[in-house]
């Protein structure tokens, strides 16, 4: 009375077609906070540790990772 569930699992129906193409999508969104710098010689400057890597351009920022 075993089952083989990987082939119960694992077959495609009669006629199917022989290619299917499929894909997904990962989003991806990051808020780092921002900030300026309060003093010194860069005030007004945006921290490095508020900014979002890799390119380091803003403190929110959303990417199409795949």
């Amino acid at each position: 009375m075993a089952i083989n569930w990987l082939t119960l699992q694992g077959l495609e129906a009669p006629g199917a077609s022989a290619i299917n193409f499929g894909g997904f999508v990962q989003l991806d969104y990051q808020n780092a906070g921002g900030g300026k710098l309060p003093a010194g010689p860069f005030a007004g400057q945006s921290m490095a540790s508020g900014l979002v890597g890799p390119n380091l351009r803003s403190s929110a920022e959303s990417n199409l990772r795949k």
